[in-house]
This record gives C-alpha cells, structure tokens and sequence, in this order.
C-alpha cells in the first residue's frame, strides 16, 4: 500500500490477497494491520490480526514484503454486515484485547429476535452469548473466555430484521484474547 480506495458508509469491498514474508524476517510473532484515513498523516482507524513466523530463514527465499491478488480497486459491493449508520450497530468489544473477559456492546433500532455467537479461527462455535427476543436500545453482554486458548476469536451478531429495511442483517468482527 497505500491503496487509495473511496468506500461509502454501508459499503464493502472484499478481495482476496496474499502476503509474502520475507526468509531474514526475525522469527515471531507479527501483526498485520490495515488502516483507514488519509495517508500518510491521518488515521481513522485500524484493523489488524497477528501470525506466526516460525524461524528465521525458512521456506523458499522472499526478499520483500509484496503482496499479490485480486486488485484493489473495482466495484463497491452491499454487504450484510455493513449497516448504514442509521441503522442498527455493533458498537464494540471492549477491552479489546482483553484477559479473560471482554464487554460486546450492540444497538438495536427495533425490538428483535437476537442471536450472538462466538467463533473460535477454525470457525468452531465456543459460546452463545445471546439468543432470544431483546428490546430496542443500546445492550451489553459479557464474554468469558476462561478456559479458551489466547488467540483471535469471531464475534457474530444476527437478527431478523433491521431499521434499513432487511429481513435479517449479520454483524460480525473479530477480537483477540491475550494470556
């Protein structure tokens, strides 16, 4: 990067892309991270996820930190777990990181039926947080994750109909728990 794209609120752009790691990057652990702003000078705000570098020097020689796929441009797509701003929202997971729990907070623009499910990264259901009828307004709910392993985890919150219109919408993120 920097890729400059212009995505309006409510819209996404999906592409799959790959990343090369470099053989004399030190082994460890590394984080990926996608920004959103103006670059250079403003961010908005930031995204990322961690991965593995197991030792230095190994698997086939790569000199740089290229990466390759679908181009970065192109048309712009309505996503499910894009709302508009007006409508219903996934608030935010906080803290996040977190040890060992964390607070979802989600807003509801009419009293729905709620189902709120984490996932570990192989996609395995760990926990069912809510699911059930919940009125209109700003909730909150507790996740523990005693007992799990540290790493990242998928949050996925539906409901059956939404203030913009949809006879479902699907909002989803991710977090990291940290041990």
């Amino acid at each position: 990067g920097p890729a400059n794209l212009t995505v309006p609120a409510g819209q996404v752009i999906e592409r799959d892309r790959s990343q090369d790691v470099p053989a004399n990057a030190s082994a460890g652990t590394w984080t990926y991270e996608g920004r959103v702003g103006v670059y250079p000078d403003e961010v908005w705000d930031t995204d990322g996820f961690p991965f593995e570098k197991a030792v230095a020097g190994d698997g086939i020689t790569i000199n740089d930190w290229f990466n390759y796929g679908d181009e970065l441009s192109g048309e712009i797509l309505q996503g499910e777990a894009c709302l508009a701003p007006t409508g219903d929202a996934l608030l935010g997971v906080y803290p996040n990181p977190f040890n060992p729990t964390t607070v979802l907070s989600y807003e509801l623009r009419v009293a729905d039926s709620v189902l709120l499910n984490v996932y570990d990264i192989q996609g395995r259901l760990v926990a069912t947080l809510v699911d059930g009828y919940r009125d209109e307004g700003l909730h909150e709910v507790t996740f523990d994750a005693t007992g799990l392993a540290a790493g990242v985890y998928l949050y996925k919150l539906t409901h059956a109909s939404s203030s913009s219109g949809q006879k479902h919408a699907t909002l989803t993120g991710k977090m990291m728990l940290l041990k």
